[in-house]
């Protein structure tokens, strides 16, 4: 049967978004084959075979780094730590410019196989600060949610972000952790009990580290790069943004 110039596009068009999926680069220009809807078939699939030749010869083989893996591992790390809104964003980035005890609690979880996502949460109750959640489990990475209350003033909800993400490194450090049965027995082992906590638990280490954020808050002054709130704030572009203001901190 006599393939049509419709059909041969769409089987190019597969092989072509094959190749952008496996970070494999090709010059084939669709509209050339469009154009030439006039012309053999058989010329129309011999470009086919070539195509899909290449790709078999450039896929991926097992034990072998490419650049090409490497690029994609970089694109599909990105931050461990994904705020949801602006505020959230801008306490963090705030938080990294005056706390050395938050870049260091980052740049660890950066190495590890915990995302953390960041949000401001009205609904949490007045008395909480913040509280860590958690998510799920995937083959190769589990999540955790840290919350925050808006109704808390900026230094001391930076203090409490920092609070947060100790527990977040804390998960993190901690293999056995895979669910929220598994959270709660690790800080019945591990922490401390707190009946006035939503959760009933904390830890003695992040409690320090809370206390010493503030104190770096309230020991250095701000160079102010960082906005009370990131607007308007995509967090599809936190990739962008958190990478350029890490550029532009201290180390």
């Amino acid at each position: 049967m006599r393939a049509g110039p419709s059909f041969r596009i769409h089987l190019l068009q597969r092989a072509l978004n094959l190749s952008l999926d496996e970070g494999v680069y090709t010059s084939i220009d669709l509209q050339d084959l469009e154009d030439e809807s006039a012309g053999s078939t058989e010329s129309a699939m011999r470009t086919i075979v070539t195509l899909l030749t290449t790709l078999i010869t450039l896929a991926p083989v097992p034990g072998f780094a490419s650049p090409y893996d490497d690029a994609r591992a970089a694109a599909r790390r990105g931050p461990r730590v994904r705020p949801y809104d602006g505020r959230s964003a801008a306490l963090l980035l705030q938080g990294l410019e005056r706390s050395a005890t938050m870049r260091a609690i980052v740049d660890r979880l950066e190495q590890l196989d915990v995302i953390v996502y960041l949000e401001m949460q009205p609904t949490l109750p007045r008395s909480l600060a913040g509280k860590l959640t958690w998510l799920t489990a995937t083959s190769s990475h589990r999540y955790v949610r840290i919350s925050l209350n808006p109704e808390i003033m900026r230094h001391p909800l930076i203090a409490t972000l920092g609070h947060e993400l100790q527990h977040a490194l804390e998960v993190a450090e901690a293999p056995g952790i895979v669910d929220s049965p598994s959270l709660q027995s690790y800080y019945q082992k591990h922490g401390l009990s707190v009946a006035k906590h939503i959760n009933g638990w904390d830890s003695l280490a992040a409690r320090v580290v809370g206390e010493r954020v503030r104190r770096e808050l309230a020991g250095m002054r701000a160079e102010r790069f960082v906005a009370d709130s990131i607007q308007p704030f995509n967090p599809q572009d936190w990739h962008s943004v958190y990478r350029q203001a890490r550029s532009m901190l201290p180390p």
